[in-house]
């Protein structure tokens, strides 16, 4: 038997959950696929920043991540020149262990009525007439008006063939680490330049650290990289500390500085697929989420107008376009990082500074 649905979302990340949410409130018949179990573990650092946060608001569902994450109210900065200051009390962020806060997402997109099908990857797209009509699936096929693709960094179906901008990351967890309560650390190291080594609490005894590096940048290993860099910044802060499981690696697939939409009648790709995050961060969670509701809204405007794929994929394009500002901003950054955070950590103690260096944070 043949399965017939509004709109397809391949991956259940944030990009997809929140895909699945705007589409199952607004009436769609919406399913998500996801290929590993549910919920499941998430190698990733778990910041929110402002910009997620007024997006979950905006959903009508913050609370709940609210009480499910630790609060940031600053940032100890660390430059390449060895100065430090405490960027703190002008904005704030939180963090959440991804693998609670993807699964809060989509327990909220099957509350609203979309379907998740967990241990189900999507083998191969199907096609009618050069358009994407559903996906194949564990040997089935299931057809759909829109497929949205949210599969990640590792995209196995975007029409996007250009080489991408990869960082490479490596991050573990820790017990009772030494922290300061409700800040996160940012290092800049002169090796990683202009990437950072970073110390995210999670709750009141957990914290994650970890680092991102541009894989042009250094070609060796990046766990061995990690392990070095740790005993240099973090080793009296470990000293009574418990690893939990084991170091982890992911890549990360970044914008290089503008919004370029590759797409097909049918289809439309969503979140870091798209490569929607951040170049200087490394951030996509609040990308992922806004991309994914634009696509939707894109679909239900071109069925309210009664209009073409071409004008609901152009009508997502511009959506998306207006990302392009912040990327090149943090592209600018990536260009000129020792000197910028040189001076922020140089002038961290001034009041006005201070508030713009946390505000060019939160924005990224």
């Amino acid at each position: 038997m043949k399965s017939f649905h509004d709109i397809i979302i391949i991956g259940a990340g944030p990009a997809g959950s929140a895909s699945a949410l705007q589409a199952a409130r607004n009436g769609l018949n919406v399913v998500v696929f996801e290929k590993s179990s549910w919920p499941r573990p998430k190698t990733c650092a778990g910041g929110i920043s402002p910009r997620g946060r007024a997006l979950l608001k905006k959903l009508g569902i913050w609370e709940k991540f609210h009480k499910a994450g630790y609060p940031i109210m600053g940032l100890h900065l660390v430059s390449p020149n060895g100065k430090e200051a405490m960027l703190a009390g002008v904005e704030s962020a939180t963090v959440i262990n991804r693998r609670i806060f993807d699964d809060l997402l989509m327990q909220s997109a099957v509350n609203a009525g979309a379907s998740l099908l967990a241990n189900a990857k999507v083998e191969a797209l199907l096609r009618d007439n050069g358009r994407v009509t559903g996906v194949i699936a564990g040997g089935r096929e299931y057809y759909s008006r829109w497929v949205l693709s949210a599969e990640g960094a590792n995209s196995h179906f975007s029409p996007d063939r250009n080489p991408r901008e990869i960082l490479h990351t490596a991050m573990a967890w820790y017990e009772n680490a030494s922290f300061t309560p409700n800040i996160i650390d940012m290092i800049y190291d002169k090796e990683i330049l202009p990437y950072y080594m970073w110390l995210f609490p999670e709750s009141e005894k957990i914290v994650n650290i970890g680092l991102c590096i541009h894989r042009s940048v250094y070609k060796g290993s990046v766990p061995d990289l990690f392990i070095r860099l740790l005993d240099r910044h973090f080793s009296n802060r470990l000293a009574s500390s418990r690893m939990i499981g084991n170091i982890k690696s992911h890549p990360i697939s970044v914008t290089a500085g503008s919004v370029n939409y590759y797409t097909e009648p049918g289809l439309i790709v969503i979140g870091e697929a798209a490569r929607l995050v951040n170049p200087s961060t490394g951030e996509g969670i609040s990308y992922a989420m806004e991309s994914g509701i634009a696509a939707v809204e894109s679909i239900l405007t071109g069925d309210r107008l009664k209009r073409s794929d071409d004008f609901i994929s152009k009508s997502y394009e511009k959506s998306i376009s207006r990302f392009g500002k912040n990327f090149k901003t943090s592209s600018f950054f990536l260009n000129h990082a020792e000197t910028i955070i040189n001076l922020a950590a140089t002038f961290g103690s001034n009041p006005l500074l201070k508030r713009l260096s946390v505000k060019s944070l939160a924005k990224s």
